[in-house]
């Protein structure tokens, strides 16, 4: 069955993956009351959130299907054909101009965050490794194959809870330009969920910015520990 979308840079297979979300984005609240410096995004229906600094946008569901990130038609029918489907997608930046029809430049001077939940389908459930999670987002592994990609960080393997997963940091060739981006994503127990994000922007951009990619990827959160 498909995984996850292959829009962004035609490079990846996993993002975006399209459908109708219930989107549940707390797009104004600070961190807490002694706090203004970062706002919470992410999904509270979902159990996902994650910190970003205040200047970022996130955007709105109208923009995110006219990026291609959300196509309510294609989840309805993954959903009713057994495949894996999005549960939520959101996509944030400063730059509230990096939205665009066809998808986002990944590999653009504007840093971006993109973020999703997904349920697996039957086959994808059975042949999900935590190896694999490096390729939600971009196409790792094939770059990799084929000289085209540049691990930036060791691999990390993460256990929360009842939750496993993996966090990266690679920079890929894309055909619009290289990409550099660290990514986290957990899998349930299960193997019917999962929970990823993934932060980056050109090589230039992602050095300039690598402090606070390192945050928004470390405070990302889980909640939820067995899908339901």
């Amino acid at each position: 069955s498909r995984r996850p979308g292959q829009r962004p840079g035609g490079s990846g297979r996993g993002f975006a993956a399209g459908g109708m979300v219930a989107l549940g984005l707390l797009l104004a609240a600070l961190l807490s009351s002694c706090s203004t410096s970062a706002t919470y995004a992410g999904s509270s229906s979902e159990d996902v959130f994650f910190k970003l600094p205040t200047n970022w946008k996130v955007y709105n569901q109208t923009t995110l299907q006219d990026m291609g990130l959300v196509n309510a038609t294609q989840t309805s029918q993954e959903q009713a054909e057994g495949d894996s489907y999005a549960l939520f997608v959101s996509f944030a930046s400063p730059n509230p101009h990096l939205g665009a029809r066809g998808g986002p430049d990944l590999s653009g001077n504007s840093p971006w965050a993109y973020n999703f939940v997904e349920s697996l389908g039957g086959s994808d459930q059975e042949s999900i490794t935590l190896a694999s999670l490096s390729d939600l987002v971009l196409q790792v592994d094939t770059a990799s194959q084929q000289g085209d990609a540049l691990q930036l960080a060791p691999t990390k393997q993460l256990v929360t809870g009842d939750l496993r997963g993996t966090r990266i940091a690679y920079e890929v060739k894309s055909e619009t330009g290289s990409v550099s981006f660290e990514q986290v994503a957990l899998m349930n127990s299960p193997t019917n969920e999962v929970w990823a994000l993934a932060v980056g922007c050109s090589p230039s951009c992602f050095n300039a910015h690598r402090s606070t990619i390192d945050k928004i990827v470390k405070s990302f959160t889980v909640t939820d520990q067995d899908g339901s």
